[in-house]
């Protein structure tokens, strides 16, 4: 269930995680102590019951229940915390923007540039339910 959740977001460096629990402690654990609900040699061990974790970093961080009756029916996560994109070497730089005008990509207005966006999703939401 928390690594579904987990699965189905995208986090980025400097991104938060709050964890709300009673009468339970989440651990900040290496992928062995993720895969064997180790709780021995936490890197993080919080208690306070409203841990807010700041993913500082790209790549896993791996959360379990400091329980380990609870890690051990599932109560632990993994979140895999993206590196923030480079722009490409060599890349034009960014359009000069007119308060009074809409900014333009290659001669196609910002305005033009939304219909096709709403087109290409009215095509993907219809493909969906057809």
């Amino acid at each position: 269930m928390y690594n579904k959740w987990a699965s189905d977001n995208r986090f980025q460096i400097g991104d938060t995680v709050v964890f709300k629990y009673k009468e339970d402690s989440v651990m900040a654990v290496s992928e062995e102590g993720y895969d064997n609900c180790n709780a021995a040699n936490p890197i993080h061990y919080y208690n306070d019951g409203d841990t807010t974790v700041t993913l500082d970093d790209a790549g896993f961080f791996y959360f379990i229940s400091g329980l380990s009756s609870h890690c051990d029916k599932g109560q632990k996560m993994i979140i895999k915390v993206l590196a923030h994109a480079k722009p490409p070497e060599g890349s034009p730089p960014s359009p000069e923007v007119d308060d009074n005008s809409a900014v333009a990509f290659n001669g196609v207005s910002s305005l033009g540039l939304v219909q096709l966006c709403v087109l290409i999703l009215g095509l993907i939401y219809l493909q969906c339910f057809v």
